[in-house]
């Protein structure tokens, strides 16, 4: 097949989205199939193989979602000589080019949706805004798509409530994690300390991007608790976002700027040796779909603390494969990190329990045949 991925960011730009799409291109182009990318260009516009860069008019970056203006993808579109084409959310005006593509040229070619993330801590007034978009922009989209593609039931139902999707257009495909690429077994914990010059402290570790929605001020709030209770510990934030200044404020008015460090963002082929020298992960996040980095940490075996949003309640039992909290609750979300922390039998059981479960159901082979066979569905 000829598959055309269009996604508004890929490597070398990073995040969840990014490093997904980018595997399953690989794996794709490994079964033989011809595979174009789209995307948006962080710097100048370029072509580079079957990778086209696009240049960006317009881009913003707010809590409530980000927006890339890209219109040169139309032409793309007119010159590429795909089959099908695949595109990813979330950035808003960005994917919805494949639709008016469609529209005006009236090229009869059929498209796959990727909703990769729905927002859904926003406050009343932004929810009521984003349900305009939802209702008139993005349905377009949903409504001329072969199909729509989500992580979790959790958003399968919020796509049929609030954009009207029929259920029997929704396919439900999780995320995946390389194992191979993430496996405790290839790295020494203590010589990557030594690496960091980092010794005798506990390692909390989160990774993403530094916005409203991963919850990251209750984070902070929380380790203000956890340093009444544990002394020597570092919180490792890996990643950046619009949120970066109004969080180094926050850790500097809670006394615990000494203990967090913002390491920006990280290449993903060295996340592995971050995770590996962690003692626990956390993610604290308002909203979430499928997170990836989730996923990660508990392919490296690491103990998670997670809040009980998107589709982790869906998949986690909690105290067995990582422990959830509820969104929001510094006092809670303090005592799990505490607990996991001082109580080794506990830290090594979920983080045990944790690698089993991601490397037996949330493998690529599972998601790139499924995604084919959806493909092949479509163009028959």
């Amino acid at each position: 097949m000829r598959i055309l991925q269009v996604t508004p960011g890929y490597p070398p730009m990073l995040g969840g989205v990014e490093n997904s799409v980018h595997e399953l291109v690989n794996r794709l182009r490994s079964l033989n199939h011809k595979v174009y990318v789209v995307t948006a260009s962080p710097d100048r516009p370029s072509i580079d193989g079957n990778v086209w860069r696009m240049p960006v008019r317009f881009k913003l970056e707010r809590n409530w979602g980000d927006l890339i203006f890209c219109p040169s993808i139309l032409n793309a579109l007119k010159e590429i000589p795909f089959e099908i084409v695949h595109t990813h959310t979330p950035r808003k005006l960005f994917s919805e080019f494949v639709a008016l593509h469609k529209l005006l040229t009236r090229r009869k070619f059929p498209y796959i949706v990727s909703v990769r993330l729905l927002n859904t801590s926003l406050t009343p007034f932004l929810d009521a805004f984003s349900n305009i978009y939802r209702r008139t922009v993005e349905k377009m989209l949903f409504r001329n798509a072969e199909t729509v593609i989500v992580q979790t039931k959790a958003n399968k139902r919020f796509l049929i409530k609030n954009c009207g999707i029929k259920a029997e257009k929704i396919e439900i495909i999780p995320n995946a994690v390389d194992s191979g690429l993430f496996d405790p077994r290839l790295f020494d914990p203590d010589r990557i300390r030594e690496k960091y010059e980092i010794s005798g402290d506990n390692i909390i570790l989160f990774a993403g991007r530094l916005t409203t929605q991963k919850g990251l001020e209750y984070l902070l709030r929380a380790i203000a608790l956890v340093k009444r209770e544990i002394q020597h510990f570092k919180l490792l934030l890996v990643g950046k976002g619009p949120q970066e200044n109004a969080l180094k404020d926050l850790s500097a008015a809670l006394g615990i700027a000494d203990y967090v460090f913002f390491l920006g963002d990280i290449p993903h082929c060295r996340m592995p040796e971050l995770y590996s020298l962690a003692d626990i992960f956390v993610l604290p996040s308002l909203s979430e779909s499928f997170p990836n980095a989730m996923l990660e940490a508990m392919a490296m075996e690491k103990p998670v603390v997670a809040t009980r949003v998107g589709v982790i309640p869906e998949i986690i039992v909690n105290g067995e494969s990582a422990i959830t909290v509820k969104p929001g609750e510094t006092r809670q979300l303090a005592d799990e990190i505490v607990r996991v922390l001082s109580d080794e039998k506990l830290s090594k059981r979920i983080a045990f329990n944790g690698r089993k479960l991601v490397t037996t159901k949330f493998t690529w082979d599972y998601v790139v045949g499924r995604t084919v066979q959806l493909y092949e569905k479509a163009l028959s």
